[in-house]
């Protein structure tokens, strides 16, 4: 038998399990914004796990579940009162991705995910006097979080892509970017269309 065939077969049954976690950069896409209402990027971290299966030297299938804090923030300013309201989409994200290794350190990546709602939250932060108490806040954040509950759908389907890089043995560094194709909006009462972008940055360990 040759060593070729040998290590052939040594990859086809090689299957790695890992552990990552790292900064996440998201945004919503709309067709809904106005002037005085434009969705801001909003700063997020993930964590999850990950398995890669080895189909030949080169090529490789991975699959992860992470958990994500994903959304966007939206600044209100008026007579020098400043109020942002920051959604935070918590979603369990599952990337299913082709791998071919450029180098034995470098890897590419891409390949489809499926989001699903774990939880949705509202926070407002407020600069100056908005004329409301710190209840009446909170209660206007519960307020939107139902909105958030009742007009977004669980899931939504969409496009990754990234690199990931072997630092040193089992420690890689890895840079992703995500693209929701599926719009989020449950019933569209005039073709409003909301999807979901987000970049993330991190550090894993494969075992």
């Amino acid at each position: 038998m040759s060593a070729g065939i040998i290590f052939s077969g040594m990859y086809s049954q090689q299957t790695r399990f890992g552990l990552k976690a790292g900064y996440t950069y998201s945004n919503f896409n709309s067709n809904i914004e106005t002037a005085n209402e434009k969705f801001e990027p909003k700063s997020g971290y993930y964590a999850g796990l990950s398995a890669e299966k080895r189909l030949s030297e080169k090529l490789a299938t991975q699959v992860e579940a992470i958990y994500a804090n994903l959304g966007s923030q939206t600044t209100y300013e008026n007579a020098g009162v400043t109020v942002k309201q920051i959604n935070q989409l918590h979603r369990l994200v599952v990337p299913v991705s082709l791998k071919y290794n450029v180098t034995y350190e470098l890897g590419v990546l891409a390949g489809g995910y499926l989001s699903s709602k774990i939880s949705n939250n509202v926070k407002f932060k407020t600069s100056g006097d908005i004329g409301v108490t710190d209840e009446e806040l909170k209660e206007l954040e519960k307020e939107y979080k139902k909105y958030l509950d009742d007009n977004l759908k669980s899931t939504e389907l969409g496009v990754q892509f990234g690199i990931d890089y072997r630092a040193f043995k089992s420690v890689y560094i890895e840079a992703r970017y995500s693209l929701g194709l599926s719009s989020m909006i449950k019933n569209p009462a005039n073709d409003e269309k909301l999807t979901m972008s987000f970049l993330q940055a991190g550090i894993g360990y494969k075992f």
